[in-house]
């Protein structure tokens, strides 16, 4: 007979990252989370937190999905 494999617990991890933005410049293109790939001469950027296609805007503004919590800083 085959032994039963069911799992018994779960350990979960979490991970915390901070994205800073020169100058308070809220756009894509300064965020890790914001990937180029160029394949047969079109590039196409995304966000691989969200999955969110991001050519049009990525160096003028952040994606409509952004998951991030941003820290209002006062100057």
């Amino acid at each position: 007979m085959i032994p039963d494999r069911g799992v018994d617990f779960y350990i979960t991890g979490t991970e915390i990252v901070e994205v800073h933005f020169p100058n308070g410049d809220l756009a894509c293109q300064w965020c890790p989370f914001c990937k180029r790939k160029t394949f047969r001469g079109n590039t196409r950027v995304i966000c691989v937190k969200t999955y969110e296609p991001l050519n049009e805007i990525y160096e003028t503004r952040r994606g409509d999905d952004c998951p991030l919590a941003i820290q209002e800083v006062d100057t």
